[in-house]
């Protein structure tokens, strides 16, 4: 039952190590390409979102070296994906777990794609990244000021033109129709002209709603 010790110790250090940052600042599925700078003792780590790691001792080294996965080394972060986590710690929570169910939450922990480590980065690393981020942050940050400008012109040109309408709509100068055919023209003029204003309307207020609300 060494292993099966291995595999509770393995799974509740992960529980009471720390996790990396929950969330991704942009929700998109898992990807361990994904990943944000992490500090572990003092120590950065380049870590996916949406994972639950651990420090890789002696002790942790040897069990997943037994369980076949020779990935990491002494001083490296451990880390698998928070939900196979979760799915793992209930196994455990069961109490005295059998060797299937032993396997069974390592399988779910080393999840092909979903598990790794990461070894501790260098002062060079550390700065090529945070300065990545910076950059891949400013730029976030221009562009959502040329959609608010965008959106803020797109609504001034609808009001210069709802303004234009309604101003064309005083000047009109009624005549009177000479003939029936001539009469419904006009109405049917002065009903579009009316529909076109409405929907200029509406759409005025939208734009507005998403200027002050956010949707």
């Amino acid at each position: 039952m060494k292993f099966c010790i291995f595999v509770v110790s393995l799974i509740l250090a992960i529980s009471i190590s720390g996790c990396a940052v929950l969330f991704s600042p942009v929700a998109t599925p898992f990807s361990p390409n994904n990943r944000t700078v992490n500090f572990k003792n003092g120590v950065p780590y380049y870590i996916p979102y949406g994972v639950k790691y651990v420090l890789v001792t002696d002790e942790v080294l040897t069990g997943l070296n037994e369980y076949g996965y020779d990935g990491c080394n002494v001083g490296d972060v451990f880390w698998a994906k928070t939900a196979n986590y979760d799915r793992a710690i209930e196994i455990i929570k069961q109490g005295e777990i059998t060797q299937q169910q032993e396997k069974e939450a390592m399988d779910i922990l080393l999840t092909q794609g979903e598990f790794g480590c990461s070894s501790p980065m260098s002062q060079a690393e550390l700065n090529y990244v945070m300065q990545q981020q910076q950059i891949r942050a400013q730029i976030s940050q221009q562009q959502a000021i040329q959609n608010q400008m965008a959106i803020q012109n797109s609504a001034n040109s609808m009001q210069q033109r709802n303004m234009q309408m309604q101003q064309n709509m005083q000047n009109f100068q009624y005549t009177p129709p000479t003939n029936y055919a001539e009469q419904t023209f006009q109405k049917m003029q002065q009903h579009n002209q009316m529909q076109q204003l409405k929907q200029l309307n509406r759409n005025l207020e939208g734009i507005n709603d998403y200027l002050r609300y956010g949707y």
